[in-house]
């Protein structure tokens, strides 16, 4: 597949892919807040071991096949038994989980979390303004300049409003961390056969600074010296490729803001699918 819905990108088809599935591991995530909310200790707790989920982590992949394979699982019925840690009392209590539910559940989730997504992409724009703020701020008045005066609240969340999903702001912050993850290998891609030198420094840069702290991530690139190279000879400008992942990474927000629109119908093939099973199967 290319992405939600299938739809083939500007970007390479990796980037969709692990949108798609970035995008399913959080809506499982979040509903496992859910049903803690709700003291669902058996869901959480098949859900956090179905096809490995909680081991997995952030290698999660091919959602569809993950989501399809719990839809066909068959409801498991359980007793939870509950005591008291000195032995005062011991009760044990019928549950039952049924899988397609949990995977319905997980669908609406994606839903929910692919039109919040939509909306805090467009911050992408913000961020890199900002970014660039900070960097003009440093190199005007120094080290020392205190940024809080320069930074701005880009990212509002109300914990306490009915419209955000549990984990939103946290999904923003990997959802900027991602992008920018992208971006970064986008440059680098691009760069492969236009210039190795400066594709070579991106290479080491990459694998010797994590990208979690984007705007650490940027400024260390921005205060890099630039370098000169022979053969051929040429300058190695570390700022003007901060640059260009801020560039890229506007492009990829605008891309991915796109494909998510693209959720319900996703959605809408995989229960068809599901649903052409198994009345192929009666």
């Amino acid at each position: 597949r290319g992405g939600p819905g299938g739809h083939e990108s500007q970007h390479y088809s990796a980037a969709e892919n692990a949108l798609y599935d970035f995008l399913t591991r959080r809506a499982v995530n979040t509903l496992m807040v859910y049903l803690e909310e709700f003291h669902d200790g058996p869901s959480k707790d098949w859900l956090e071991k179905f096809a490995g989920f909680k081991q997995r982590g952030d290698t999660f992949a091919k959602a569809d096949e993950y989501l399809l394979a719990m839809m066909r699982t068959s409801t498991q019925r359980g007793t939870l038994t509950v005591s008291h840690p000195k032995g005062y009392f011991k009760r044990s209590f019928p549950f039952t989980i049924e899988p397609r539910r949990l995977a319905e559940r997980i669908l609406a989730i994606r839903e929910q979390l692919a039109l919040e997504w939509q909306r805090d992409l467009q911050l992408i724009a913000e961020e890199n303004k900002q970014l660039n703020r900070i960097h003009l701020e440093l190199s005007l008045n120094g080290a020392g300049t205190d940024l809080n005066k320069v930074r701005k609240r880009i990212f509002e969340s109300d914990p306490f409003a009915d419209n955000d999903s549990a984990l939103c702001p946290i999904n923003y912050r990997k959802l900027k961390t991602m992008v920018t993850h992208y971006a970064s290998y986008a440059v680098l891609e691009k760069l492969h056969h236009a210039d190795n030198h400066s594709y070579n420094w991106l290479s080491t840069y990459l694998k010797t600074h994590p990208v979690e702290d984007d705007e650490a991530f940027i400024r260390a690139m921005w205060h890099a010296p630039s370098l000169k190279m022979t053969n051929p000879s040429t300058v190695v400008q570390p700022f003007d490729l901060a640059g260009e992942i801020l560039s890229e990474r506007l492009s990829i927000a605008k891309d991915w803001t796109f494909l998510l629109t693209t959720t319900p119908t996703a959605n809408r093939q995989l229960l068809l699918e599901c649903l052409k099973e198994s009345v192929g199967g009666i």
